[in-house]
């Protein structure tokens, strides 16, 4: 049932609205819910003999899931693997990412701090008898809903095929080496991502950055167009020779993991045959070390080969896992 929740508005619309009448008492407790729980029988999470498919295949597990296993109306699905591992898919309209990702910081640092673990690797405490115990629930559904079901998962599949995800996590410098060099952080990432952009495609587009506005009354995010005629300028500086290819789109989101790393998170279609997520991260890695060599004379950071499957070992998970560093870690989003 959940996969109609990721079919076009006008059938889960349709389909809801019979629900209503034959399956209320049972929506109402799904659509009443905080959130909603996905308990997923594969594992997933950061390995170390495959560490960059497994990111990737746990960015997009949290992502997509199999189409029927995330209600994507609810606020958050929270996704637990058959290894422990837990992540979020977010609904987009009531939150940006910081917000979620604030959350999520609250809750490892209560786990860290406040609740714990035994020495055998329990969690401390007493369950509550008092709870109500699980309850399944029971849904009366017509052979028409059934068809619609068969319907949506199938586009929720081919959806969800149709991702590229790559996540990698940039460890040879972080924003303490930026600051070092008297700049700011996130106009370092957002000059480099329009250098790997270039390389990649050969021109420039328009690319806009979630700007956090929340201290202001009313305030969610605004625009910042970040493609402007000195990046451009910028950017041509860097190259001495041209690229011609069709636009096709990117999304790129970006964490700073503490002082000396910083995950990147792409996005883009298989279907395009002018784009890949791997090909970009290989340029972002190249154009920040391009950028950062602009201030570093006489001292080169040692390139790595970054190719499917043989990703160097040191690559440790950044936004999907706990980071135990000070620095208080800060995410941006941007799409080209």
């Amino acid at each position: 049932l959940a996969a109609l929740t990721a079919a076009p508005r006008g059938t889960w619309a349709q389909v809801r609205t019979s629900l209503k009448t034959q399956a209320a008492e049972a929506l109402e407790a799904v659509e009443g819910a905080a959130f909603f729980v996905s308990l997923d029988a594969e594992p997933a999470g950061l390995t170390r003999e495959d560490p960059a498919a497994s990111l990737d295949a746990y960015a997009h597990a949290l992502l997509a899931g199999r189409g029927h296993d995330r209600w994507f109306d609810k606020s958050f699905t929270l996704i637990v693997f058959s290894n422990g591992k837990l992540g979020l898919s977010v609904e987009h309209s009531w939150a940006d990412c910081p917000i979620s990702g604030h959350m999520w910081e609250f809750t490892l640092a209560t786990e860290c701090f406040q609740l714990g673990y035994s020495t055998d690797g329990h969690c401390k405490g007493h369950p509550d008898p008092t709870l109500p115990q699980p309850q399944r629930l029971q849904w009366d559904l017509p052979d028409q809903i059934h068809s619609s079901i068969s319907l949506a998962l199938r586009g929720a599949k081919i959806l969800s095929e149709n991702v590229d995800c790559h996540v990698f996590p940039f460890s040879l410098f972080g924003k303490s080496f930026i600051r070092r060099c008297h700049l700011s952080s996130d106009s370092f990432i957002q000059i480099a991502l329009q250098l790997a952009h270039f390389r990649d495609r050969g021109q420039f587009c328009l690319t806009y950055e979630s700007a956090m506005t929340r201290l202001f009354l009313e305030g969610r995010t605004e625009t910042v167009r970040s493609c402007t005629r000195e990046a451009c300028t910028f950017v041509r500086a860097m190259e001495d020779k041209e690229k011609t290819a069709d636009d096709h789109g990117y999304g790129v989101s970006y964490i700073f993991m503490g002082d000396d790393m910083i995950t990147f998170h792409i996005s883009s279609k298989k279907s395009s045959t002018k784009t890949d997520s791997h090909r970009l991260g290989q340029h972002i890695e190249d154009a920040l070390l391009d950028v950062a060599s602009l201030f570093q004379a006489g001292q080169h950071f040692k390139r790595r080969f970054r190719g499917s499957g043989k990703e160097n070992s040191r690559h440790r998970c950044g936004f999907l896992s706990r980071q135990t560093g000070a620095s208080k870690a800060s995410m941006t989003s941007t799409d080209f």
